[in-house]
């Protein structure tokens, strides 16, 4: 059994598939659970309809780094609500993006920072976006009265910072960039992480498996193609790396797989 614990499942770049057709292409191949955040307060609305509907489906509500410009208060209060429902497993995607900045950076730790203190205050993990931003998001860290818990999705840090995450207790999540000829810095962060702390996702519709580029957009069914290279990488039979990858997920966000 596999698991794609990062989907935007109600991304446009489907053009208007339906997430149906995706997760019944996912349950074909064997992965049957999805976790979706919610990237704005639209897209959490959504998300949390999509997780009533389909019972693999798991939702996370946030305002992403990349929307921190069109915050406003009323979306804070809603996304918390939203947080309280059922399948509710994190608060997220939010973080900090250097490197398109289509926020600015006040304005984005300023989002995160509200983020941040409501996941400590509510006790939820959290799915956080960190892209060429590891100093600032790790000072960010250090000035909260505790560290919260969750992961690092589509983590693209080297093993340097790899580690001091993971000595905050954060997961890390990969993606099909581990697949790519030349992303072979990645593949050892791989190494260098412990089996335990390593979640596996898609980001879908981006970051397409290297066997799969030629297809676009990605799916959650490519998920499939992360976690056996990361059993690849770790000398592992996929038989022993994959129930390791679902125990995780449970862990970090609390939710029980069968």
């Amino acid at each position: 059994m596999y698991i794609d614990t990062h989907a935007h499942i109600n991304d446009e770049a489907y053009n208007n598939e339906s997430p149906e057709n995706l997760l019944k292409r996912a349950k074909e191949d064997g992965v049957k659970y999805v976790i979706a955040p919610g990237v704005n307060i639209e897209s959490s609305r959504q998300l949390k309809d999509y997780s009533e509907k389909f019972p693999g489906v798991f939702f996370a509500s946030g305002i992403h780094a990349h929307e921190a410009s069109k915050f406003y208060e009323k979306d804070f209060l809603e996304i918390k609500h939203l947080l309280e429902h059922p399948k509710a497993v994190a608060v997220g995607e939010v973080g900090l993006d250097y490197h398109y900045e289509f926020s600015s950076r006040t304005l984005q730790k300023h989002v995160l920072s509200r983020f941040l203190k409501l996941a400590i205050s509510i006790d939820m993990p959290m799915i956080i976006h960190c892209r060429e931003a590891e100093e600032d998001f790790y000072s960010m860290l250090k000035e909260m009265p505790k560290i919260p818990r969750g992961v690092i999705h589509c983590y693209t840090g080297d093993v340097k910072w790899a580690k001091k995450f993971l000595d905050m207790g954060f997961y890390l999540g990969f993606t099909g960039i581990i697949t790519f000829n030349k992303s072979e810095e990645m593949r050892d962060v791989v190494r260098n992480t412990p089996i335990d702390r390593i979640l596996t996702e898609t980001d879908s519709p981006y970051m397409t498996p290297s066997p799969r580029r030629k297809i676009r957009p990605n799916e959650p069914r490519f998920v499939t193609f992360v976690a056996d290279k990361i059993a690849e990488i770790k000398g592992l039979k996929k038989e022993e790396a994959l129930p390791v990858f679902v125990k995780n997920a449970e862990k970090c966000f609390g939710i029980e797989l069968k």
